[in-house]
């Protein structure tokens, strides 16, 4: 590799990491990152029965936000079984720094098909709020 080339991507790690951009950082180094997706999105992924949910929970922030999903600090520990196989696994957080950075662990130790809920938790409560106010509704 060219002495060109090495500067130019230690310019491009230095100013991604300065940014705090996870998905710039993961694609500086060439790791292949997660995406975000919308609510709706992550539903049809967990209707599917293979996804894994999965929320960025910090123990210092108090009660988690969604009963159905499996807490796991972003970093400790990441849960058996969850970064083998082709599973999809959708990352959830009421903090959106928390959930990027569950999502870069688990793409780093292999993980190949993870989402980030855009929104977190609370775009997840409206979602479910909006469907049960439309399904209540009298026409």
């Amino acid at each position: 590799m060219s002495s060109l080339r090495r500067i130019e991507l230690v310019t491009l790690l230095a100013l991604a990491l300065v940014a705090c951009d996870v998905d710039g950082w993961l694609r500086a180094r060439d790791v292949r990152a997660f995406r975000e997706v919308e609510v709706s999105e992550a539903q049809r992924l967990l209707a599917t029965g293979d996804a894994v949910l999965l929320e960025a929970v910090d123990s210092r922030r108090g009660a988690r936000g969604l009963a159905s999903a499996r807490p796991v600090h972003p970093d400790r520990a990441l849960p058996d079984g969850v970064v083998a196989g082709e599973a999809p696994v959708v990352v959830v957080a009421a903090d959106t720094a928390a959930a990027r950075r569950l999502a870069a662990r688990l793409v780093r130790a292999g993980a190949r098909n993870v989402a980030v809920v855009r929104g977190g938790v609370t775009a997840w409560r409206e979602d479910e709020h909006r469907r049960t106010a439309d399904s209540s509704a009298v026409f």
